[in-house]
Formats: C-alpha cells, structure tokens, sequence
C-alpha cells in the first residue's frame, strides 16, 4: 500500500521520456478497444475515487489514500481510456475509431493502401482523400470544443 491521490499526473511532464510516455499511454492501440459500457463502468469508479479523495481532503487536508499496486493500475488505465473515449468538453463518447488509441489501427489499412496500390493517378488521389479525410475527423472529434472559432 503506498499513498495515492488520481490529482497527481503519472508521468513527469517537465521531461522529455515523460511527455512521451504520456503520450505512447493515450496512443496505446490496446486501449481503444474497451466497449462503452466497459469506459462507463471506468467513468463510474473514476467518480467514486474522486469523492474518496476529497473526502479525504476533507478530513485530512490531503487527497493522498493508501491503495495497491493494482489499484493504483487500475486507476491510471481508467484515466486514460476515459480520456480518449469521452470528448472533455462536449462530454460526448468519442467514436473508437476517432480515439487517439485507435490511430495505428485506423493508419495501417491506409498505409498499405498507400504502399500496395499502383502508382496511378486515381490511385494516389484516393488513397490521399482517404487519409486527409480520416485525419479530418480524427481532428474534429478531438477538437477543442470549449472555444469559440472565429473566422
């Protein structure tokens, strides 16, 4: 059991291997996979540890709560599908393959399409269309939404 609190991030952003391990975590293709009511149950449990903690706080004037090894994992994986899977702002479910984790698994069908199709003008204008268009949504689902666009 060691102290715990889900406020405190899980890899050091001030570094460079941290940044990067934050990000291989939100890309990690076995986490776009869960089902929605798989990420709700998640969504659920990151609720109820949020109102221990502040509980907590409450009492103690810390969020810090003794947890397991394998709580603490538990916790962390939650964090990070809900993350992906639900739009922060519009608080909608993201589709699974607009997720940040669901990129290299969307990419690969296009990349060989890229790779295999002949040369041909058709052929590089479809399969061009075809990733723009998946990065387009990509970008739209995981827009900022909070913010007004102005033109």
């Amino acid at each position: 059991m060691q102290p715990f609190s889900s406020d405190e991030p899980e890899f050091d952003a001030e570094t460079y291997f941290g940044r990067f391990e934050e990000f291989r975590s939100v890309a990690d293709p076995f986490k776009a996979f869960f089902t929605n009511k798989r990420i709700k149950e998640m969504q659920a449990m990151l609720e109820r540890v949020d109102a221990e903690e502040k509980k907590r706080f409450e009492e103690t004037g810390s969020r810090k709560i003794p947890r397991t090894r394998e709580e603490i994992k538990a916790i962390r994986t939650a964090q990070t599908v809900v993350s992906t899977a639900i739009h922060p702002d519009t608080k909608e479910m993201i589709p699974w393959w607009l997720r940040f984790s669901s990129f290299l698994p969307m990419n690969i069908p296009i990349c060989f399409g890229f790779i295999i199709a002949a040369p041909t003008p058709f052929n590089t204008i479809f399969w061009q269309w075809i990733n723009q268009t998946y990065n387009a949504a990509l970008n739209y689902a995981n827009r900022n939404a909070s913010s007004n666009y102005t033109t």
